[in-house]
């Protein structure tokens, strides 16, 4: 969670194609900067004994911009693009923090691996940092 306000968002693809999910909907924009620490991450949310679906991302990648525009990776300690670990099943929350926090305007979750199809559910873990009014 960032702050005291829940950034959660829940993404699901309506194809098994990883082209279909658009990069576009696994986005949280805070609109201030915001140190980001992490990122926690569960599958798809079912109805009450329903046990049809049992859909969750395996490996995601974590994006984020400082202004809008550019976009940048979230790395490993060696710069690299890191691929975070997901669920491995629908309803277990998994948190995986950052190896240095980032300041961002808005993130994104881009799916690399996934069961059955690409869903979603995430929250971040960070603060948001005020602003500096000069004193």
């Amino acid at each position: 969670m960032v702050g005291e306000t829940t950034y959660l968002v829940a993404c699901l693809s309506n194809a098994f194609n990883h082209y279909h999910f658009s990069f576009y909907d696994s986005k949280i924009e805070f609109g201030d900067p915001t140190l980001v620490n992490g990122v926690v991450t569960q599958g798809r949310n079912l109805e009450q004994g329903n046990t049809c679906c049992r859909e969750y991302v395996t490996k995601y990648q974590v994006y984020y911009t400082e202004d809008g525009v550019n976009w940048s990776i979230v790395p490993d300690p060696s710069g690299y693009a890191k691929n975070f670990q997901g669920n491995q099943d629908i309803d277990t929350p998994v948190t995986n923090m950052f190896d240095c926090p980032v300041f961002a305007r808005a993130v994104r979750i881009v799916p690399m691996e996934w069961n059955q199809r690409m869903a979603l559910r995430f929250d971040l873990i960070g603060c948001h940092l005020e602003p500096n009014n000069g004193s």
